[in-house]
This record gives structure tokens, sequence and C-alpha cells, in this order.
């Protein structure tokens, strides 16, 4: 209830404020009719949002499309339409008919081309590299990191998966390592031979391996998730530690689950899950240690006891202002972070949560080019 609340406040007040703009000398009749449908439409993902929690079902696609795309839209008509109601208020902007409605129809009419640009953004993966210095190692060793795909939702179509899988296949990877939040909100993606198969191409030459996310807990089939991407190859890893044998020297690859209290900001390991020094307790130091933990929250718990952790998660806030949000909660939302032994690495993921909307970044296939000691010096 309180949940709800909080939407519809602020979803009435950017409808209000963006009615008043788009309405200017037409009365209030047209201003609560317009005022009624923004309030609607910017208030459409909470309802969507309640109905997977609570079903764990998907509206059909294109209704469920439609509906995702009312986040920004929630997120931006009270902030972009209340800073029109300041400048008015400065006289820096129009405060009547016609100059006020123009300034209203240009606003909602930036919203919709930054929707549409996020739209394209989001609809097209990209590699990053980074070159890492690792003083473990006897060799290079490439390591893909593919996270947050989503499945299910929006944006993880078809066609996107294929693409994906079609430029990890091009890199020719060591490791493929898969940080979680490999479903959306319900497990029916697990059914869907061609999406899977797809899936099943992020392959490296020596092994891919996964952790569970918050959303592989949210859709209430975890073990379908372990068996269904077991049956392709893919190792999802629950509080348990793997060596595998390279050319560069072992690496041993530990799996974190998913805290079971989402007290997770606090960045303490709750929900009873074993310690990073529990996971490695047997693990010759000799050995690369890499851990894999959709969260970066908790990469404190590992600054002792592993080399490299990689995670997802944030997806780097995905718009604004939610990718300042990221910032301030995540000491790591984005990129490299080194800390004693330790090198924590955070990808934005590959799909989208909710709204297949991306301007603070963009879907990311992640190469990180592992480099032994007395290689040089890393680039960034």
């Amino acid at each position: 209830m309180v949940f709800l609340a909080i939407v519809f406040i602020w979803g009435g007040l950017g409808a209000w404020l963006a009615s008043g703009w788009l309405c200017a000398g037409t009365g209030l009749r047209w201003r609560l009719g317009v005022g009624v449908v923004l309030l609607a439409w910017a208030t459409a993902f909470a309802w969507t949002m309640l109905w997977q929690l609570r079903t764990g079902n998907r509206l059909p696609r294109p209704v469920d499309f439609a509906l995702s795309l009312s986040l920004p839209w929630f997120v931006w008509m009270p902030c972009v339409f209340g800073l029109l109601e300041v400048l008015r208020l400065l006289r820096l902007a129009p405060a009547g008919m016609p100059g006020r409605r123009i300034f209203g129809l240009c606003t909602l009419g930036l919203l919709v081309l930054l929707t549409a640009y996020g739209m394209w953004n989001a609809s097209r993966p990209r590699v990053t590299v980074h070159e890492l210095f690792m003083d473990k190692l006897k060799g290079p060793l490439d390591v893909v990191v593919v996270s947050d795909l989503h499945l299910g939702s929006p944006s993880a179509r078809l066609g996107f998966i294929r693409a994906a899988a079609e430029q990890v296949e091009a890199l020719r990877p060591d490791l493929v390592l898969m940080p979680g939040d490999i479903l959306d909100w319900a497990p029916a993606p697990l059914a869907d031979e061609a999406l899977m198969a797809q899936v099943g191409r992020f392959r490296g030459r020596y092994g891919t391996f996964a952790c569970e996310g918050n959303h592989d807990i949210y859709a209430g089939a975890l073990q379908d998730v372990v068996r269904r991407l077991g049956q392709l190859g893919i190792d999802l890893l629950r509080d348990e530690a793997k060596t595998v044998e390279t050319p560069a020297g072992p690496v041993v690859i530990a799996g974190r689950s998913w805290p079971r209290e989402e007290r997770h900001f606090a960045g303490k390991n709750v929900g009873g899950r074993p310690s990073a020094a529990a996971l490695f307790a047997s693990v010759p130091d000799e050995a690369l240690r890499v851990i894999l933990d959709h969260s970066p929250m908790f990469y404190k718990e590992a600054v002792d006891e592993a080399d490299l952790q990689v995670s997802g998660h944030t997806h780097n806030g995905q718009f604004f202002p939610a990718s300042l949000a990221a910032q301030l909660l995540f000491d790591n939302a984005w990129g490299v972070l080194r800390t004693n032994r330790l090198t924590q690495v955070t990808t934005c993921g590959l799909s989208t949560w909710s709204a297949p909307v991306r301007l603070s970044s963009y879907p990311e296939i992640m190469l990180l080019r592992l480099t032994p000691a007395g290689a040089g010096t890393p680039a960034e």
C-alpha cells in the first residue's frame, strides 16, 4: 500500500504539472482529462509489476512492451515539467498561452525522442574490453562476462540474444561468467527452445559458469534454472567453488547465492550464506580465485579472499536519474575497482529491467583480458 501511495502521489504530481503546460488556456475540463490519461500511463508500470509479482506471468508481449515504457515517463514527468514550473516562476519560460503550451508540447516531444533513442540504444549489444593484471597467471586468459539477461523481459527478444551470442562466439573466450538474473519474472523462457539455444552459445573454451540473481529468486524456479542451464553446459554455482584447469594455471570459480534477506544495501552478509573465506577454505593460494556475486555491494567480504569478483545487478541505473542513484548506492556501479588484492568488476548487463530503455549505459558484453605478471601495465 505504501508503494502504491508513493506511485500515485509522484505520478499524479507529474500528470498535473504536465497537463498544466499541455492544456494551457483550454480550461479545467481539458486539463483534468489529459491529467487522468497521463496519470494512468505514468503509473501503469506499478500495475504490471504487481501483476508479475503476484502471478509470475507476463502480459501479452505487445501490451507488456507498451506498459513497460511507462516507467521512464513516471520518473521523468515530475522532474521535467517541475523544472518548467520553476523556470516559469523565474520568468525564464512563458506564463500564458500560446507560449506556455508550445513549451509543454516541445517538452513532450523531447521525452518521446529520449524514449525512442533509449529503445534504439538498448537494442544493440556492444563489447567493452578491460585489461587486468593478475600475478597468479602463467599466461593470458580471456574471460567474457555476460550478466542480467532478464529472459522474458521486453528487451530480451530472440534476435537480441542471438546477436549477443554471435558477438560472444566471435571473441572465442577461455571462460564465460554469468553473474545472475538469467530470468526476469517468470520461468516460461526456460521452455523456449529457440531462445535457450542462443543462450547455450555463451560458451567458453574451458567452461561457462553462472550464479543466481534476485530475479532468478523472484521467478520462483531456481531449480529449473539450474537444470536448464546444466543441459546447455552452463554450471550455475550456488555457494560452491569449482576448479578449472587452464594453460594459464588453475582458476577456482566460486558462485554465491542471493541473500534471502534483502537488506543487501547494507553490504553485509545477510541471509545465512557462507562467507567468501569459507568458499575458498580448501583452495591453494597459488590458484586464481574468482567470485561470482550478482550484486557488487558485497565486494568488501572478498577483499582479502579473492583476486577477482564479477558482478552485475546495477544496470548502471539504466536511465537518468536512476543512474545518479546507482552511483550513490554502489562503490562501483559500473567498471573496475581495485582494493587490496581484489579487483572487482561490475558490468551494466545485457538486457534491461522493465522498460527497454537505456540512456546512461548500453547493453554490455564485457571482455576481461587477464594478463600475467611481467606482461606490462594493463590498460583501462
